[in-house]
């Protein structure tokens, strides 16, 4: 019974929506492409003539503490008919310390996702890989958890979440997203917020961005 509780987030989803995991997704230029598809996935056998064996979008973000932190950010996600994927972000920060004085703060992750449910409307994947940390001290890496999910509510809408999770060094790293957007062909516009904790330390940011998928 704690095993079947403790897995319960790597196939309950799946379940949930009533993916067996042997029907192959295919995937459009864009999430509602020219406003026919239900959501971003094509699923057998429900393929349109035109189909691609590969997804994903890349996005650019600004992000404020509405205080003395504010950052940059970008991120590429890619995925696969094979539900194999790749992941990976990297995120700049800077804190106005006064006197004209500053921190700067760099971190990032890569990973290779899997998949675990998918839907027309609905996607979730989870994956390892490693992070990394760069300050005025050095750079350290570590390993990372990652798990998240996109769902394309209704058209033009899209909302997404994702956690981090793992070491760098010999500190704890925790990182939470979300966000809603709205597509504009294979442009997404959106809002969202995001926490980010290093040894217990948190950052909380508002963030805007573009994504574009393809």
């Amino acid at each position: 019974m704690a095993g079947i509780v403790a897995t319960v987030p790597f196939w309950g989803s799946g379940a949930a929506i009533g993916d067996s995991h042997e029907l192959t997704g295919y995937f459009p230029e864009h999430p509602y492409e020219d406003h026919e598809f239900p959501g971003y996935m094509s699923i057998e056998p429900n393929i349109p003539e035109y189909h691609w064996f590969y997804g994903g979008h890349v996005q650019a973000e600004y992000g404020d503490s509405f205080d003395s932190l504010s950052g940059i950010g970008g991120r590429l996600v890619l995925d696969s008919s094979m539900r194999l994927g790749f992941d990976t972000e990297l995120q700049y920060r800077r804190e106005d310390l006064g006197f004209q004085l500053h921190d700067d703060l760099w971190t990032g992750d890569a990973n290779i996702t899997y998949r675990i449910a998918q839907h027309p409307q609905f996607i979730m994947r989870t994956g390892l890989g490693v992070n990394w940390l760069s300050d005025q001290f050095g750079t350290d890496y570590g390993i990372n958890f990652t798990y998240g999910a996109e769902w394309f509510i209704y058209d033009p809408l899209v909302v997404t979440a994702g956690i981090d999770w793992g070491r760098v060094g010999q500190s704890e790293i925790f990182h939470l997203r979300t966000e809603v957007g709205m597509t504009i062909e294979q442009f997404e516009p959106f809002v969202g917020f995001d926490h980010y904790s290093i040894g217990g330390v948190g950052i909380q940011e508002v963030v805007v961005g573009l994504r574009i998928w393809f």
